[in-house]
């Protein structure tokens, strides 16, 4: 993914001259049916640019009827449902695209690779096979005009994993921070241990 965005720059400009507007925002109900439409239409622009530099075998538009499957966080609180927009070839979906800062001026931490931030991509490893929860077989990831980083990484100020990768703490957002930890620890050892961090306990054992 990093090498696909690296390309599409090189040949497209930075990513906030892709012309994206506002898409996948969790305060929907403040826009308008316009934006909304608006916002689909710029999760299609994004990939329809992206499928130059990546093997996609399918990709289901926003005005296509895509599958979709329910959804859990890490706890196994079940809200909503992920759409399966984006199949790789490897088996890998792409379940969710925001574009949060359609300049590409978002914040998430305080290094160079969090601080310019469009939006998210929501990767499920094994497709709409179970069990579809967030931060065991969905990962949450950022990307900008820097590249694409983890959810969850050491700096990250927006989705920590003390915070958001703690399967005793209950809520939607739960998992969002465990990209980071698997990427960088090589582990899932936060499933049955809740007193990991990234300056002390790293294992279970």
């Amino acid at each position: 993914m990093n090498q696909a965005i690296a390309s599409a720059r090189l040949e497209k400009g930075d990513i906030n001259y892709w012309g994206l507007t506002l898409a996948g925002n969790t305060t929907e109900d403040n826009l308008t049916d316009e934006q909304i439409a608006a916002g689909k239409t710029t999760v299609d622009r994004f990939w329809n640019i992206m499928s130059n530099y990546l093997k996609i075998i399918k990709h289901c538009k926003s005005d296509e009827n895509c599958e979709t499957y329910e959804r859990y966080s890490l706890d196994g609180t079940r809200f909503g449902t992920f759409k399966n927009n984006v199949t790789l070839a490897d088996g890998t979906s792409i379940v969710g695209t925001t574009v949060l800062y359609p300049k590409c001026d978002g914040v998430r931490g305080n290094t160079n690779m969090l601080r310019d931030i469009c939006g998210e991509i929501f990767v499920d490893v094994n497709g709409s096979n179970p069990p579809n929860k967030t931060g065991v077989d969905v990962f949450i990831f950022y990307y900008g005009n820097q590249g694409v980083i983890p959810a969850g990484t050491y700096n990250d100020t927006a989705f920590s994993f003390t915070s958001h990768c703690n399967y005793s703490k209950a809520g939607n957002l739960n998992g969002y921070g465990c990209a980071g930890w698997v990427l960088q620890k090589e582990n899932l050892d936060y499933l049955y241990c809740n007193d990991l961090s990234w300056s002390g306990k790293s294992e279970c054992k």
